[in-house]
């Protein structure tokens, strides 16, 4: 989940709602994601990243499929995760970090312009993305090495 979730900058809703349907894997894995407002939109996942996710969850329904056949708790897999983050690297991060993440290794190290990043994050406008991620926007004389605090 939290691969899925660093590698698409989805919101943990989006998420944990993918529907079997709305995912082709020919060579690459396109999902068709419902966001915010109903708004739809497609995110990639590498092919490897799926085929994991098969191997674990084995959903019918949803890609991520609990036991019992439905969809997972978002406050539950939440609070899963920022324990899970606490072990590994002694913080505890929360899922929507990762989509925080996602979108500054995008407008930083790859480059992408606001408009690209707005759409792949799933926003109604460029304004939104722009006034969250203004902040860290940084060219490259004020690199200095190191992590983004957010």
């Amino acid at each position: 989940m939290i691969e899925t979730l660093a590698n698409t900058g989805l919101r943990i809703s989006e998420m944990l709602g993918i529907l079997y349907k709305n995912v082709s894997a020919n060579g690459k894995v396109r999902i068709r994601v419902i966001g915010k407002g109903s708004k739809e939109r497609e995110v990639m996942i590498p092919l490897d990243l799926y085929n994991r996710i098969n191997e674990h969850f084995h959903g019918e329904k949803y890609l991520f499929e609990n036991k019992q056949g439905g969809k997972y708790n978002r406050n539950s897999i939440t609070e899963r995760i920022k324990k899970w983050t606490g072990k590994a690297i002694d913080r505890k991060v929360s899922a929507h970090c990762f989509r925080h993440s996602f979108a500054t290794y995008l407008l930083n190290e790859r480059k992408y312009n606001l408009k690209t990043v707005s759409l792949m994050l799933g926003h109604s406008s460029v304004k939104i993305t722009a006034d969250i991620y203004q902040s860290v926007i940084l060219n490259a004389n004020d690199w200095e090495g190191g992590f983004l605090e957010l």
